[in-house]
């Protein structure tokens, strides 16, 4: 009698526990969809506890909390557990707070703390550009009519080396920035490290594949920007070229590390790479065109050094686990659909050089053929110079305005991807103020000061005659340029490459060719390039203005 009444008691209990199996077993299915996963315990395992809780609390998957004693719930509690597919390491939550000051803070003191180093940076940047000019214009050659001849052939030279080398590389790294700044706005650290792991890989295949193709092309490229072998500007050309094509690899990654720590928003490090990699130019251009026998290589020579300690302390950076992101070697593998939307939205600044350069060969050309001189003499070249000495100048007032936008794109990246989108438009407000602030008293002082900056870059009288003019109709339209450097940044950071490409291929590419071309051939002088300048920028500023109210909503986050 005693075994056939335990019988049924003994199944009963199996099934109780079967069953409790199998509902823990579908509460944990279900809560793998939520940030912390509960795991049930039936009330046997309850029992099997040294200390039970006094009250225990129990949470059902809809977020109540219930007292064990209570409702029908109650006959199972639940002990809270993270969830191990979403929990945070360690160098995640160091990369969030080193990235959190974008969203955060006071706006104006936060434009400032990330473009006044940048600033430093690009105006040494700049200035090494200038000085380069000024020492190939005085040591590169034996007499004066050999320095003004290097110095025509460097401004052949110089749109090429923009077009193929310094574009390439803002073709990574702009994009990089951008993207690298979005993901740590939206705290996807691990998609971070893998853009910057793919910058690398980008950089590398570029190093190495351009030079080997574009080492059987140099010549036709350099008489396609005018250089001829009939004035001796063709072999000079050539002598300044190659050096810095053989060390495209250390160009590229000297854009992408500059872009990518500003990106994170660490503008310091950035700036302090191009400081010192400018000044390490500067120091070793008299060094290296003396130790090449005159010769404009040696400047080349100098840009390459400058370029090789830029990437070193890049590499530093990012290896040595100072960056907002710890790099792996997983990141390293190669993915095209980041390596894609890296390109998509970095072709606007490879389109914004490779235009500026593409302008410089068509309206050297434009030069020689409506310049009231013979073609070899020296006038042209003279000219040749002068219009060189202005673009170097412009670059350099330029700079401080492109300082200005990059400081604010990992803002816009970040508060784009954090939905931040009151920021986002305070930000473009403050920026507009300051790119016209900026812009206005650059535009005073091309105005001001070309006859003193003439004696700089040369010693010849018919150049410092025209270098003046040339100058003011260059500068006189940079406070319209304003528009454009306010909303190219924000279209980036928003993922909307092609559009901001676009503003700026209209504004430097057709707007300028096309008044060039107009002037020249009405005039039938020379001068027709200079006049085109100013008004490019006025059509470039109204493309801006409508480019700002097609994308508005998105701006505003009423429209992804």
């Amino acid at each position: 009698m005693v075994m056939t009444s335990l019988r049924p008691l003994s199944l009963t209990k199996t099934h109780i526990i079967l069953i409790g199996k199998i509902f823990v077993l579908c509460r944990l299915e279900k809560q793998q969809k939520h940030n912390c996963q509960l795991t049930p315990v039936s009330p046997f395992q309850n029992k099997m506890t040294e200390k039970p809780t006094k009250n225990p609390q129990v949470v059902d998957p809809e977020g109540i909390i219930m007292a064990s004693s209570g409702a029908s719930k109650a006959s199972m509690s639940y002990v809270e557990v993270p969830n191990p597919t979403i929990s945070k390491s360690k160098d995640d939550e160091e990369a969030a707070k080193k990235a959190a000051f974008l969203g955060e803070g006071h706006l104006g003191k936060t434009i400032w703390k990330l473009t006044w180093p940048d600033f430093i940076g690009k105006v040494v940047q700049a200035l090494y550009v200038m000085i380069d000019a000024i020492y190939i214009g005085n040591m590169a050659g034996n007499n004066q009519q050999e320095k003004s001849l290097s110095l025509a052939a460097c401004t052949l030279a110089m749109p090429v080396d923009q077009l193929f080398h310094i574009a390439l590389g803002l073709l990574v790294g702009v994009g990089t920035s951008a993207c690298y700044g979005q993901n740590l706005g939206r705290k996807d650290f691990k998609t971070a490290k893998k853009i910057i792991g793919n910058m690398y890989i980008m950089c590398i295949i570029i190093g190495v594949c351009y030079p080997l193709i574009m080492y059987w092309f140099v010549d036709d490229v350099l008489m396609l920007a005018g250089a001829s072998e009939a004035d001796g500007t063709l072999k000079l050309a050539r002598e300044y070229f190659l050096p810095l094509m053989f060390g495209m690899i250390l160009m590229c990654l000297a854009c992408c590390h500059n872009n990518s720590i500003r990106g994170e928003g660490n503008s310091v490090f950035s700036a302090t790479c191009m400081l010192l990699g400018g000044i390490l130019n500067i120091i070793m251009d008299p060094i290296m065109i003396r130790a090449t026998g005159n010769s404009v290589k040696g400047a080349a020579y100098a840009t390459m050094f400058g370029n090789c300690l830029t990437s070193i302390m890049g590499m530093c950076y990012f290896f040595g686990r100072k960056g907002a992101v710890v790099l792996e070697l997983k990141d390293f593998k190669p993915d095209i659909k980041i390596m894609f939307t890296i390109l998509n939205i970095g072709v606007s600044g490879l389109i914004s050089t490779a235009s500026s350069s593409i302008v410089s060969i068509i309206m050297n050309n434009l030069l020689l053929k409506y310049a009231s001189y013979n073609y070899n003499s020296l006038q042209v070249t003279e000219i040749l110079a002068v219009v060189g000495a202005c673009g170097k100048f412009s670059f350099f007032c330029f700079m401080p305005m492109l300082s200005l936008s990059h400081g604010c794109l990992p803002i816009y990246s970040y508060c784009y991807g954090a939905k931040n989108f009151t920021r986002f438009i305070n930000t473009i407000k403050i920026h507009f103020i300051s790119e016209i602030l900026l812009g206005g008293a650059l535009t005073v002082l091309g105005a001001t000061c070309g006859q003193y900056l003439a004696r700089m870059f040369s010693s010849s009288i018919f150049f410092k005659n025209i270098f003046a003019e040339a100058l003011r109709y260059v500068t006189s339209g940079l406070v319209f340029n304003a528009f454009t450097m306010t909303i190219f940044p924000p279209l980036q950071a928003t993922g909307r490459g092609i559009p901001s490409a676009l503003i700026l291929f209209f504004k430097q590419l057709v707007f300028l060719l096309a008044f060039a071309q107009i002037f020249c051939m009405t005039l039938h002088d020379w001068w027709g390039n200079m006049y085109a300048y100013p008004l490019a920028e006025i059509c470039g500023a109204f493309i801006s203005l409508g480019a700002f109210f097609l994308y508005k909503k998105v701006f505003y986050g009423k429209k992804e």
